[in-house]
């Protein structure tokens, strides 16, 4: 008997056996960019591996108005979901419970609930569903595993609070109070109850990784023949990939290679060459591409996987940014640049001069621009994006000509459909802080190794901010100068901006400042004060106004917050500042085991 939720090892088990599931999954954006670092496609798993990541990343079916859905649980913070029950000793040890022992041929006796009390089983309960829209269910809400060992478990939630496993080949589940008729083909299956989950449950938390075992199965099923034919790197979210035969892995990572240590030789010649061509240079601003909020809604069938960029990913996703311009200029001469557009096939048009689709199996984001570019300004864009390579910088990978329009020079840069830090903020109102903490470490990061070159981001601010994981981020939209001309005034401008003086990376910091307010109150700055955008910019410098907390942000982080938002740009904090107070309070947090939830 199996008083155990880790229905990761179980489910591996039965895959070993040769165990056939029947049923019928649902795929989901959470676990379709943790098999990104595999090379994986969720299709092409099988439904037993399929059961587990849903399973090892708390997703269990439910009906919602009639139709099945992925819903969330949320193990204690202390637990996982390879823990979520507790022993039949634990549950007789609680207030108001009572047991039925339920006879079975497969084993000696079994426990269900026949009487409990949601009180007393508040104490043992180790999970919480989103139970938003689940119907109640007739049956226990606490159950010992009898199933066979060759019967496939299926995870589904009701309202009721319990997680049942029973496949749906055993009927309907044995209604509370009886024990179920073997003889009738009826079964028990693991049952454990769970609390309704509320962002204000701090004592919850989602799981946002794989488990080690869960990673092992993944790496062992990605490399069935060799552990070293290919470097797999941790699962957390990471490029698209489709590449299914080693030998095209190999000839991605060695393009790849190649253009890396060409890239700064073509790059010379082509600044060599622009300087013959031109006798007159303006000052440039470089705003990079900045691809475009992707929702994670998706749907079966013809969908766009968009898949995140991993840390130490072997090839970089490509996104494209393509603007007219002609075939006979200078970066004729850069054919090592070149990404191949040859077969590239638009899916989805995402907006006037945005279409996603596929090219060399890999999803991809092609942008128009409206305007022509300036050549110089070109090359200096090319020239600045191939020289910043960071972790948490959106990353330049050459570019490209589409196919349909020979003229059409394309700029090709990394992916990272996460979306914007600003869309999350909006659409995850629990996000805890311990997460909201490294996406900070993140930015500061960034900005730390842009101001190091004399790259500042003068649009920095969450719609900026593009996310790689629920944890990890990269920014976007910098300039190539210090002095950057004439910024616009928004909510996250300086009050020395305002005034009027020249923008440096203190102006970038107290923005920063304005991002931390946007990640406490999940909304733009100012948004509680009703005033025009004018008016709110002028008391930023007359009456020192400055962006509203609330009262569960975290002290050191309002305290690390205020400094970016002193009005002395001298006395604001550095970058490299920000980023070590920040490492030092996320080791507090993390190695005090405090939980920070967003209310």
């Amino acid at each position: 008997m199996a008083d155990s939720s880790d229905f990761v090892s179980r489910f591996q088990a039965l895959y070993k056996a040769n165990a056939v599931s029947s049923v019928s999954t649902l795929s989901h954006p959470k676990v379709l960019a943790q098999l990104t670092p595999f090379m994986l496609k969720w299709d092409s798993l099988p439904t037993l591996l399929q059961q587990a990541m849903l399973w090892d990343l708390g997703l269990v079916i439910a009906t919602v108005n009639g139709a099945e859905k992925l819903v969330q649980v949320y193990p204690l913070c202390s637990a996982s979901m390879d823990n979520l029950f507790f022993p039949p000793a634990a549950f007789l040890s609680l207030e108001g419970t009572s047991p039925q022992i339920c006879p079975s041929a497969a084993y000696t006796n079994y426990t269900r609930q026949y009487v409990a009390s949601g009180p007393g089983l508040m104490p043992a309960i180790r999970c919480a569903i989103d139970a938003s829209g689940v119907p109640d269910g007739q049956s226990a809400m606490y159950a010992q595993d009898a199933l066979g060992a060759s019967d496939v478990p299926e995870p589904r939630s009701w309202v009721i609070l319990a997680i049942h496993s029973l496949p749906k080949a055993y009927g309907r589940e044995a209604a509370w109070g009886n024990c179920p008729d073997e003889a009738q083909k009826q079964r028990s299956a693991l049952t454990i109850p769970c609390v309704v989950y509320s962002s204000r449950t701090a004592s919850f938390c989602e799981p946002r990784a794989l488990s080690p075992a869960m990673t092992s199965w993944l790496k062992a099923y990605a490399n069935p023949t060799s552990a070293t034919a290919h470097i797999i790197p941790d699962p957390s979210p990471a490029r698209p990939a489709s590449v299914t035969t080693t030998e095209d892995r190999s000839s991605a990572v060695l393009i790849g290679a190649i253009a890396g240590v060409v890239g700064g030789l073509i790059l010379a010649i082509l600044l060599i060459l622009v300087y013959r061509r031109r006798t007159r240079r303006s000052e440039i601003q470089f705003e990079p591409f900045e691809p475009p909020p992707i929702s994670y809604a998706t749907t079966r069938g013809d969908t766009i996987e968009l898949m995140p960029h991993n840390y130490r990913a072997l090839e970089t996703p490509r996104s494209i940014l393509c603007v007219a311009w002609s075939t006979h200029t200078v970066l004729d001469d850069a054919s090592a640049l070149r990404v191949d557009m040859t077969g590239f096939v638009a899916t989805t048009q995402l907006s006037t001069s945005v279409v996603a689709g596929t090219l060399h199996h890999q999803s991809v984001v092609v942008k128009y621009a409206e305007n022509d570019v300036n050549l110089d300004a070109f090359v200096q864009t090319i020239s600045l994006q191939s020289t910043l390579k960071h972790r948490n910088i959106v990353a330049f990978l050459g570019f490209g000509y589409d196919p349909n329009d020979k003229g059409s020079l394309c700029v090709v840069a990394e992916c990272l459909p996460f979306g914007t830090l600003e869309a999350f903020l909006r659409d995850q109102m629990g996000w805890f802080w311990e997460a909201k903490m490294s996406v900070a470490l993140d930015v500061a990061q960034g900005l730390h190794y842009l101001h190091d070159r004399s790259v500042l981001a003068p649009r920095l601010r969450s719609r900026h901010i593009l996310l790689m994981s629920h944890e990890h981020a990269k920014l976007a939209n910098f300039r190539l100068t210090n002095h950057v001309a004439k910024p616009d005034v928004t909510y996250w401008t300086a009050p020395e901006v305002v005034r009027g003086e020249a923008y440096s990376s203190a102006a970038d910091m107290y923005a920063l400042g304005c991002v931390f307010a946007e990640l406490d109150t999940h909304r733009r700055p100012y948004a509680d004060v009703p005033l025009p955008a004018a008016t709110i910019a002028s008391r930023v410098v007359t009456t020192g106004l400055r962006p509203s907390f609330t009262g569960h942000c975290p002290v050191d982080i309002r305290k690390l917050a205020d400094e970016c938002l002193l009005s002395e740009p001298d006395e604001r904090p550095t970058a490299s500042e920000v980023a070590a107070e920040l490492t030092k309070i996320l080791r507090y947090h993390r190695g005090s085991g405090c939980v920070l939830m967003q209310p």
